[in-house]
């Protein structure tokens, strides 16, 4: 799948990196993401399969299970954990 972005210099990024990239640099910002967002930015239908792949790479991550309200729809929200500093330099 083609993501359209409107800097052409992002789309040919974006067009040279698997998704498994794409997502763990999204991730390494600080956010978090989950299977619907992973398929709305990058086309990504297997998202749980890619934060496999990232966690045997050596990646950590947090998982939160996420309820819809007034529904028994639960799907997972994953956020890497990031190293942390005391002293930041």
């Amino acid at each position: 799948m083609k993501v359209i972005l409107h800097n052409t210099d992002e789309e040919y990024v974006m067009n040279q990196k698997s998704k498994k990239e794409l997502v763990r640099d999204y991730l390494e910002t600080g956010k978090s993401i989950t299977p619907a967002e992973a398929y709305e930015m990058f086309g990504s239908m297997r998202l749980a399969a890619i934060i496999c792949d990232l966690k045997k790479d050596g990646y950590k991550f947090h998982t939160e299970i996420v309820k819809k309200k007034d529904s028994r729809i639960k799907f997972a929200r994953y956020k890497l954990d990031l190293p942390t500093t005391l002293f930041p330099s």
